[in-house]
């Protein structure tokens, strides 16, 4: 990114930099945050739809809704009942399933994958 003070005289030019200079700054967070803003959003709606998703496949009865309003305690629940069903399809997978699951085309699948302990049959 290119500025300009508008102006050959020196003096004018350094009086004019950090103003310039905060702009540019004040720009470059403008873009930082909106970006993480996509980022947090893309995030968020994957975790929506996993979470759903789980609760949804062992038939789990009255999903809270997932927003800031809802009670703790439901959430908890909620979270306490898909870790427990989680840890049953995972025990129950081979290290070969474990890696089926993997987004293979992702180049840090493997290194994802890696450092899981199977223990099984």
């Amino acid at each position: 990114m290119r500025r300009t003070t508008g102006t050959s005289d020196p003096r004018v030019a350094q009086a004019r930099h950090h103003g310039i200079a905060q702009k540019i700054y004040d720009e470059f967070d403008a873009k930082q945050s909106e970006h993480l803003s996509k980022h947090h959003a893309v995030a968020n709606n994957f975790a929506t739809v996993a979470i759903y998703g789980l609760a949804t496949s062992f038939n789990y009865k009255n999903i809270p809704d997932l927003k800031p309003s809802t009670e703790y305690n439901h959430l908890l629940a909620l979270k306490v009942s898909c870790d427990f069903y989680a840890n049953i399809v995972m025990n129950e997978r081979t290290i070969d399933d474990i890696k089926a699951m993997a987004d293979i085309s992702d180049n840090s699948a493997q290194a994802k994958v890696d450092p899981l302990k199977f223990v099984g049959p």
